[in-house]
């Protein structure tokens, strides 16, 4: 949340069937949901590239 400066929030209160989370939460998955402020394609990579890059090759057994 931090590197993408965006709040992170553990429930949106609210049912989200059919999401991938619930997907990944049925099999005992872990998941994250990113969910963007709507900008353009863009602006996002700008952005939240290198945070992307961060999470995508994080080592959790370091």
């Amino acid at each position: 949340g931090e590197q993408f400066q965006l709040p992170i929030v553990d429930d949106v209160d609210y049912e989200t069937p059919g999401s991938f989370g619930t997907w990944c939460s049925e099999r005992d998955l872990p998941c994250i949901t990113l969910e963007l402020p709507a900008i353009s394609a863009d602006l996002t990579i700008e952005k939240h590239l290198s945070a992307f890059i961060a999470l995508l090759m994080h080592d959790p057994d370091l």
